[in-house]
């Protein structure tokens, strides 16, 4: 959706987040990919191409406010779901990812192994530096 989109580069905002004060910067949607085979595990953000680490998602509790016309808090939680109820919407087949997929992995050995894809979605912040 054209919302969707917005989101994966990100919108202005400033956010509460626990034990931090007041914070200027970019919210952003991520749809990160896992793969998980037998031995190792990645986390790729599919917006970036750029890895991630597991811990990726932001911790709970967050409050989001955004500039004009939008001034109202926002709990990060109830944007999460927003979203997420968005893409499902909009492209329901996604919901098999969401879940996980069994897959068969050939690795750099020419082995083939068990592995699962799943997509997680969550947000990100980025403060302003200056």
């Amino acid at each position: 959706s054209f919302e969707g989109m917005q989101w994966l580069g990100g919108r202005n905002c400033q956010i509460l987040q626990p034990d931090v004060a007041w914070q200027t910067g970019i919210l952003r949607w991520m749809v990160v990919l896992q793969i998980e085979s037998e031995r190792e595990q990645w986390w790729i953000d599919l917006t970036t191409g750029r890895f991630v680490s597991e811990n990726w998602q932001m911790p709970a509790g967050a409050i989001v406010q955004f500039p004009a016309p939008m001034q109202s808090l926002i709990p990060l939680e109830q944007l999460e779901a927003r979203l997420q109820l968005s893409i499902q919407s909009t492209a329901p087949e996604i919901a098999c990812l969401l879940a996980g997929v069994a897959v068969e992995l050939l690795t750099v050995d020419h082995e083939w192994q068990s592995g699962q894809l799943r997509l997680h979605t969550g947000l990100e912040f980025m403060p302003d530096l200056f």
